[in-house]
């Protein structure tokens, strides 16, 4: 009789989305080719449920200050705008 393993691994990653998406490559170049493994008297079915997901939302980006469109006249000409 097997003796079956049950696993939970968890880890927290710092990754930029250029370093995350080359994890994602690493763990399918590891996993697709197992999955064609068949059912064999050595081998259980076991589940693989990798999840990756932010812990806490990335920074702001800032947009820059927009002037209004009397501001932008008034220093383009040099002159007042009146409204």
């Amino acid at each position: 009789m097997h003796r079956h393993r049950v696993g939970y691994r968890q880890h927290a990653l710092w990754l930029s989305p250029a370093e995350l998406d080359e994890l994602i490559g690493e763990l399918r170049a590891a996993i697709v080719p197992r999955m064609a493994h068949g059912p064999s008297p050595e081998r259980a079915q076991y589940l693989l449920s990798p999840i990756h997901f932010p812990v806490e939302a990335p920074a702001p980006v800032e947009a820059p200050a927009l002037e209004s469109p009397g501001e932008s006249r008034a220093a383009d000409t040099g002159r007042e705008t009146v409204a």
